[in-house]
């Protein structure tokens, strides 16, 4: 973990990564962040920064990017690609003179406290172990009281240097930290995307979607909110044909700027995908307690692709893997994948083989 541009854009990116606020459950959502969470993967509120820009890096570091890049409120796929420029340039087999490892370049040690086993020159779990440690070493500042752009400059010299090298909530002066932090901030504009980002799947522009005919109505439904990934929570935002720009609550949401944002909330996500990926047979409510409301009830050991998943004020949607969901998690993350989550209950709104199906009042 070892390594001068000046900051530009990508600083005042770094601004936002890390806004403080409360929770708050409101009609629609989630619209708090929490700061720094260092439990499960993808269980946090993910840093700002816009969407990745996919061309910038190798097509196998796209999905692991995403999938981690909102781990903790921070971070996000830009940050974590700069760091993997500054620290391998994305080389396979990569070692430093001093033993450092993989594409993200931990030492054995640390790649044994957080690697879960995992191989550090294969992408996805190289990108877990580099969110996971970014995490941590949040944590760690946030704990020193060290706050916005200070906290991810010191998480960032904390990657260089190790927690013990870092005092306070200053980076160190030790002829390698001091250059090592400013150049990855500068880099984060080279993989942020101009427009928020392309299609984390499929590599495309996002939207408008295409309907696949190949496809199940269950799985267009996926496709549809896969379209929008990358796209920013927009407390309010989100119609049946696409984004909107999000609307004030008067609290944590306007915090984060989300009538400002061009983008989704939860329940218009959900909304969204499903009108679309029934060609536009099956309109459900606007908000999560009417999209609970109606729907064919499944069990979750049964969700398959396009099943909608709720828990109290908020919404996701089944990937059909058994593993993953599609989400506008809360303010301050963009739309993503996610690890599924357990409780909640599950709706059934498109079939798996036809587009017959439930229509609710909008």
């Amino acid at each position: 973990m070892t390594h001068l541009s000046r900051p530009s854009r990508a600083t005042r990116l770094a601004l936002l990564l890390a806004a403080l606020c409360a929770v708050l459950i409101l009609a629609g959502c989630t619209s708090g962040v929490v700061v720094v969470r260092d439990n499960a993967e993808g269980s946090g509120g993910g840093g700002a920064g816009g969407g990745l820009n996919t061309a910038a890096v190798p097509a196998e570091f796209v999905g692991p990017l995403t999938e981690f890049g909102s781990m903790c409120e921070g971070i996000s796929p830009p940050l974590l690609a700069a760091q993997i420029k500054a620290e391998s340039g994305f080389r396979k087999g990569a070692v430093s003179p001093a033993g450092a490892m993989g594409y993200t370049q931990f030492m054995p040690g640390t790649w044994a406290a957080y690697g879960d086993g995992g191989d550090p020159n294969n992408p996805r779990d190289a990108v877990k172990a580099q969110a996971k440690y970014d995490c941590a070493m949040l944590k760690i500042a946030a704990d020193r009281g060290c706050t916005g752009e200070d906290a991810v400059k010191v998480m960032l010299a904390m990657y260089n240097a190790g927690p013990g090298g870092v005092s306070g909530c200053e980076v160190p002066a030790n002829g390698e930290t001091e250059i090592y932090v400013p150049r990855i901030l500068a880099y984060v504009e080279e993989f942020t995307a101009a427009d928020g980002g392309l299609n984390a799947e499929t590599g495309s522009p996002r939207g408008p979607f295409r309907y696949d005919e190949s496809k199940t109505p269950g799985q267009n439904v996926v496709l549809a909110a896969m379209s929008q990934i990358g796209l920013p929570y927009a407390w309010g935002g989100g119609s049946l044909t696409g984004p909107s720009k999000g609307i004030t609550d008067g609290g944590t949401a306007d915090s984060h700027g989300d009538y400002n944002k061009i983008g989704f909330d939860c329940s218009g996500l959900s909304r969204y995908a499903i009108y679309q990926g029934s060609r536009g047979k099956v309109t459900i409510g606007r908000h999560t307690s009417a999209q609970e409301a109606g729907g064919t009830p499944v069990p979750l050991d049964q969700l398959q692709a396009g099943d909608l998943i709720l828990w109290p004020g908020h919404v996701a949607i089944a990937r059909g893997d058994g593993k993953t969901m599609v989400e506008a998690q809360q303010s301050g993350t963009l739309i993503k994948v996610s690890p599924l989550r357990p409780g909640g209950v599950g709706r059934r709104y498109v079939g798996t083989g036809t587009n017959a199906g439930h229509l609710d009042a909008a």
